[in-house]
């Protein structure tokens, strides 16, 4: 993207990316991922319009079986999964092109119950303001953000003692976030980072 990526989404041309892999990801997911964003920048306001509508959005009645419930406020919950939804459900209504099981695993459906670890890292960078933060987005206060769990943040977690359910999913996330809350309900995410570096270092 040579430190533009604005430019390189306005003018994306799918053979740039022909033959690049990532992960589980392979071209056509990735260059699937790319023609979306070239159309949401380009008719539909971008990335922060996208988020917005979302969060503003009527939300549906929260559906347990599908991880869809949250014991900390569920409005503010409610308001963000519904978000999560709408932005997944752009995309997956507007891949026009052939796309594999890396396309779901950078977009996971939130339905299903799965921690939406990118979105909630993605969020954080947005909302957030400090060091490792951008703080670009004004329309979500920090103390909605969910925190983004991953098998390092799970782990340093469950040894302190703050998370006890075993599945790192969607009502783990809830739970973390919840118990956050009680030491930081202003900006339960901000442990985010240090945790993380903590279970890296594993020391």
């Amino acid at each position: 993207m040579n430190n533009k990526p604005l430019e390189f989404v306005l003018n994306f041309e799918s053979k740039s990316l022909k033959g690049f892999n990532y992960r589980f990801a392979k071209d056509f997911d990735i260059i699937e991922i790319f023609n979306i964003l070239n159309k949401l920048y380009k008719e539909d306001g971008g990335l922060k319009a996208l988020f917005e509508y979302g969060y503003k959005a009527p939300h549906p009645s929260p559906h347990p079986s599908r991880g869809e419930v949250t014991t900390i406020n569920n409005c503010t919950i409610n308001h963000i999964f519904t978000m999560l939804q709408a932005v997944t459900d752009y995309f997956y209504s507007n891949a026009k092109n052939e796309v594999g099981q890396g396309f779901y695993h950078f977009i996971p459906n939130p339905k299903n119950g799965g921690a939406v670890k990118r979105m909630n890292m993605f969020l954080r960078w947005m909302v957030r303001k400090g060091p490792v933060d951008l703080g670009v987005w004004d329309f979500i206060s920090t103390s909605e953000l969910l925190i983004p769990i991953d098998v390092h943040v799970a782990r340093i977690s469950r040894e302190m003692g703050l998370l006890t359910r075993k599945s790192n999913d969607f009502r783990a996330v809830i739970e973390l976030t919840e118990n956050l809350k009680k030491i930081c309900p202003n900006d339960p995410v901000k442990f985010d980072f240090a945790m993380f570096g903590l279970g890296v270092n594993k020391d």
